[in-house]
């Protein structure tokens, strides 16, 4: 049977976001690289590659031991690498063969905030994912059919510890979220086209620093009135006995506890 023509040119390198990293949600999907299981809550690597039955992308997940050999130079050629635990991003790094220097300030720091987020993401993520998707279309963000129950509690873990984030500069979508220093957007440009947004604030993982100008346009609102996500009575249930730290950089708005 003859493949479908594919609106999508070039060769598999320009494929945007080609590689991704995230938890395996369930124990069901085997590796395309060597056959064996997924473990459920494992860090996997997606493959992004050009279907042959439709005219898109296909996701072929992996191992991650198994994906950093699908054309990796870096943390940096992976979407997700650094919404992933510490602990997870130290030992790939090291894999990849470039370890994480938490002798600088910019990576302790990033290494605190995302303990933060972890700590909020343990303590929502039994929350029914009908009310963390909820919880986000109550204070306005961008939502699709399409997020896993990973990323809706990551992100609202995001917007509770640093404070909310404005629309994207180029697709007007309420859609960005912090990915440790870095700023992507989950939203869409046009149509069904993803919008590819990635803005660098501050070179955890290397990578070029974006302007002064678009670090402005993507950074967190400064008011309580905008920045402060607002916590539904799910949230706040599971969130008992929490106060955000004095030094998350949400703190600066919402003063000592909540």
């Amino acid at each position: 049977r003859q493949s479908p023509i594919m609106s999508y040119r070039g060769d598999d390198s320009a494929i945007p976001d080609r590689l991704r990293l995230d938890y395996a949600p369930t124990g069901r999907a085997t590796c395309k690289g060597c056959g064996g299981a997924i473990s459920q809550g494992e860090v996997r690597c997606g493959v992004k590659v050009r279907s042959a039955f439709h005219d898109g992308f296909d996701m072929h997940w992996h191992h991650a031991r198994c994906g950093l050999r699908r054309g990796a130079t870096g943390p940096d050629s992976f979407k997700g690498f650094q919404r992933l635990r510490w602990a997870d991003q130290a030992a790939l790094a090291e894999s990849l063969g470039q370890p994480l220097d938490s002798s600088k300030p910019c990576v302790a720091h990033a290494k605190r905030v995302n303990d933060m987020i972890w700590q909020v993401y343990d303590m929502i993520a039994a929350v029914p994912k009908k009310n963390l998707r909820e919880a986000l279309e109550q204070n306005g963000r961008f939502i699709t059919d399409k997020m896993t129950p990973f990323e809706i509690a990551y992100t609202i873990a995001d917007l509770v510890v640093n404070g909310m984030l404005p629309p994207c500069p180029f697709c007007t979508c309420n859609a960005l979220v912090g990915e440790g220093g870095q700023t992507r957007c989950s939203g869409f440009a046009a149509g069904t086209s993803s919008c590819s947004l990635c803005v660098v604030l501050v070179p955890v993982t290397g990578g070029k620093v974006a302007s002064a100008d678009m670090r402005d346009r993507v950074g967190r609102l400064q008011t309580v009135e905008e920045g402060v996500f607002q916590l539904t009575p799910p949230l706040v249930r599971a969130l008992q006995g929490w106060s955000i730290p004095p030094d998350a950089p949400a703190s600066a708005l919402t003063g000592a506890g909540r």
